[in-house]
């Protein structure tokens, strides 16, 4: 499991009405395998998601590279605003339990 948004993994359609992945079991246990899974929901902006993550892990690399190089410049600074703000984006549904399949 990764550790940062790399770990993330998007819900299908599909996968939310077979209910293939899920973030509980049954039991109500955590499922660890789908921690990091954003649930499926009509009233999400999928294509927004797909790309303010597709950004995250651009910037995410970027200033991996620019912290390994010890070099923390305007560059780092803006790519690391970036980043936090996509983060933001794509993880506020990670908090969501509403299912809103039906809606």
């Amino acid at each position: 499991m990764k550790n940062d948004i790399t770990g993330v993994k998007f819900q299908t359609k599909q996968d939310a009405i077979d209910k293939k992945t899920k973030r509980f079991m049954e039991d109500g246990e955590v499922n660890f395998e789908d921690l990091f899974l954003i649930p499926y929901r009509v009233s999400e902006d999928h294509e927004n998601l797909k790309l303010f993550y597709d950004l995250a892990v651009k910037g995410l690399n970027f200033t991996r590279d620019k912290i390994d190089a010890k070099k923390i410049d305007d560059e780092f600074i803006q790519a690391w605003t970036l980043l936090a703000a996509c983060h933001g984006f794509v993880c506020n549904p990670l908090m969501s339990n509403e299912d809103d399949r039906r809606a």
